[in-house]
Order: C-alpha cells, then structure tokens, then sequence
C-alpha cells in the first residue's frame, strides 16, 4: 500500500500486489489525504518547499510495478537480512516511520522488530511509537526491552 500523487492535499492510496515473481497488480482504492507533519522535523510550507527534483508521470501498472521491483532490497530470511543499506538511507534521519498494511502477519512484526532494534543500537533511537491492536500494544506497553527506551 502507498499513497500516491504530487498535490499534497490529495493523493491515491494504491495498493501493489505481486502476483509472480515479475507481475504485479495494481488497484486504485481511494483518495486519501494524510495530516501533514509540522514543526522540526516536519514539511516546510508549500510556499518554501523545493520544486520536485524529478517530473512525476502516470505509468501503467507494470511500470509502477517494476518501479517498486526494481528498488526493492530482496533477503532470503528476516534473521540474515541486511539492514546497513536501509539504516544508510535512513541517515541522520529522527523520526522513521515503518508502514505496513499486513495488520497481522508474523514475518512483518519479527522484521520490525529486527529494524527496530537497529534503530536502537545503531542509531541511538530512544522512543518507538508502535501501530498495533489493544492486546499486542498492552504486552508492548509493560515490556521495556532495553534500559533507558521509551515505549508507547
């Protein structure tokens, strides 16, 4: 799932889903507009903001399809998989936002929880807010895994 489009004040949520190892699907699922980030580490006002550095074009399915392939980070498994390109994207970065639309899915919350952990140790992360159902978020809630984090 990604939203998509240039005009910050619209955009369409997309969902993407492979199919076979070099075909993907793409549905349209509605418009969405998300609260814009503000103060230090937020958007600067649109009157202040840089133009795009790249001209955006409609592309058909398969190319937004291999647009995603082509930038995607393949790992065998979530134990071996290498974060170090990731954390270099992330940079000196404050706020890291790990999206998901599985709402469920075993393999996403042990590999969030293995950047997580990156975050922490490598990058001197020191609060992680975490999207989640009541009973998961409760468990999370009166468990601290490392001295000195902050969890809500």
């Amino acid at each position: 799932m990604i939203p998509v489009g240039r005009d910050p004040k619209i955009q369409e949520l997309v969902r993407v889903t492979r199919v076979s190892e070099h075909e993907y699907r793409r549905e349209d699922l509605a418009d969405v507009r998300f609260v814009p980030l503000i103060g230090d580490e937020g958007w600067t006002p649109a009157e202040q903001r840089p133009a795009p550095s790249r001209q955006f074009k409609r592309v058909t399915d398969q190319t937004l399809a291999q647009t995603i392939a082509d930038d995607c980070e393949p790992f065998d498994a979530i134990e071996s998989a290498q974060l170090d390109p990731l954390l270099a994207l992330i940079g000196d970065a404050k706020i890291v936002l790990l999206g998901e639309a599985s709402h469920g899915t075993s393999e996403f919350y042990r590999m969030r929880e293995r950047i997580s952990r990156e975050l922490i140790t490598k990058k001197g992360f020191r609060f992680v807010a975490i999207e989640g159902d009541w009973p998961d978020a409760a468990r999370v809630d009166r468990f601290c895994p490392l001295p000195g984090l902050d969890v809500a």
